[in-house]
């Protein structure tokens, strides 16, 4: 019978690095997912934000937001 490595198609980051420079640094503040792009946001208060429904959604630039706005259901939805 053949085995099969569960991890064989990917790897596990390596604890031992360090964290990536995108990652949000403790002591930051709050932060969000932009919809969009799926960046971190960092919650101040000038972060673009739109509400949709009972939900308030951050996001990384005018761009991102100006797309949400497009079509708020779709990226609401996380589809």
């Amino acid at each position: 019978m053949k085995s099969t490595d569960p991890h064989g198609s990917h790897a596990h980051p390596d604890p031992d690095m360090p964290e990536s420079q995108d990652a949000p640094q403790s002591g930051t503040g709050p932060t969000s997912i932009d919809p969009v792009c799926g960046m971190t946001v960092t919650l101040k208060p000038d972060t673009r934000t739109e509400a949709f429904g009972s939900k308030d959604f951050h996001f990384c630039s005018s761009k991102c937001q100006t797309k949400f706005q497009a079509d708020p259901w779709f990226y609401a939805s996380g589809r």
